[in-house]
């Protein structure tokens, strides 16, 4: 029996290739364009032109700005660190009293510590008061009527401060109105006045009481 014929495999066709070929050649295209468009989107972002990175840069409209009002006292601490240390002690050196022979101290001694103002009898000194009195300098004399000088002046405005009507403020002379404010000063601490056991002393203080009687009646 004879042997059949081997088929021969189909031949492609032409037209199918070449419409493979082109359709493949359009979805390259697209891509690029694609990228291309994409590319182009990109660089326009990146590249501004001067006014307007100005514009950018300029600061933005002004628009109003509210808070409360509110009123109070505005106060900073300071914290600081020191040694404090008395640098004012003031040495006291009374005078003998008249009609004894030395200074001896018979009482109202303060206690350490203790605040003195002015006015206060600080030392008895031979029965005789030492007070504290506010002054530029210290006493260094005994005033009485008869005396002149800025130690009277500052005697005077001592005692004017401490509510004594001591005369007119500056007179440097220890005059009637003076002697009596001393003498109050004295009567007030439970001190008999300075010179009132001086028979000569006590005449002064008449006379010249008597001479601002005789001043107002005349």
């Amino acid at each position: 029996m004879p042997t059949p014929p081997t088929p021969e495999p189909p031949k492609p066709l032409r037209g199918a290739t070449s419409l493979w070929r082109a359709g493949r050649s359009v979805w390259l295209l697209g891509l690029v364009a694609v990228l291309a468009l994409a590319l182009g989107f990109g660089l326009g972002a990146l590249v501004r032109s001067p006014a307007q990175v100005a514009a950018d840069a300029a600061p933005p409209p002004e628009g109003l700005l509210t808070a409360p009002v509110e009123q109070r006292q505005i106060t900073s601490a300071v914290v600081g660190r020191a040694d404090v240390t008395f640098d004012g002690q003031v040495g006291i050196t009374p005078s003998i009293p008249d009609g004894v022979n030395s200074a001896v101290v018979t009482g109202r001694v303060p206690t350490v510590g203790e605040e003195v103002i002015a006015g206060q009898v600080i030392l008895e000194v031979s029965g005789r008061p030492v007070f504290v009195l506010p002054g530029q300098f210290k006493a260094y004399r005994s005033m009485g009527p008869g005396s002149t000088g800025p130690d009277v002046a500052q005697l005077r405005e001592a005692l004017a401060a401490l509510g004594l009507d001591s005369g007119a403020q500056g007179e440097q002379s220890y005059d009637w109105a003076l002697a009596q404010a001393v003498a109050l000063l004295y009567s007030q601490a439970g001190y008999p006045a300075p010179g009132s056991q001086d028979q000569g002393l006590a005449q002064a203080v008449r006379d010249a009481t008597d001479s601002v009687t005789d001043a107002k009646n005349s």
